[in-house]
């Protein structure tokens, strides 16, 4: 994550998230304060260690500093996620829902995640993408429309899960 990026999902209120991808966060967070330790330990067997070379400690201190600079950003976005609950039988298309649509006389899958979540080798799309947008709040039978270089694509909505 960049800094700009996390700094414009901090200027959102609320980031609506799913399960998965709270806890995905949460374990980045785990992982850094691991790594913290890590690193504070190496940074305090260096300080007593005469021999040491002083570049290697300024090693050390801007990777501790990269370390909790990314980890009080993230903890910053964990106090402003909310996760998504998933009625079971949804009317709509929301944050969280796995949505089927139809384009032509092809079938595609996706689910809508908070811009975090993306991963496109798994078909998640934020709901800030152009067809993330255009499904939200859109029920079974109804038709998004997005336009791509100039030319309106029409998808259907086949199923909504």
């Amino acid at each position: 994550m960049t800094d700009a990026y996390l700094n414009q999902l901090n200027t959102r209120r609320t980031l609506f998230m799913t399960k998965s991808g709270l806890d995905s966060l949460r374990q980045k967070l785990d992982s850094l304060m691991h790594d913290r330790l890590e690193v504070v330990k190496r940074m305090h067997t260096m300080d007593s260690d005469e021999k040491e070379d002083p570049l290697a400690f300024a090693d050390e201190v801007r990777r501790l500093e990269a370390t909790e600079s990314e980890a009080a950003a993230i903890a910053r976005l964990l106090q402003q996620v909310e996760p998504v609950v998933k009625p079971e039988s949804p009317q709509e298309v929301q944050i969280g829902s796995e949505v089927t649509v139809r384009h032509g006389s092809k079938e595609a899958s996706y689910t809508i995640v908070c811009p975090l979540e993306i991963d496109l080798e798994a078909n998640k799309i934020s709901e800030e993408s152009p067809l993330g947008r255009a499904l939200l709040g859109k029920k079974v039978h109804e038709t998004a429309s997005i336009f791509v270089k100039g030319k309106e694509c029409v998808y259907e909505i086949v199923n909504i899960q």
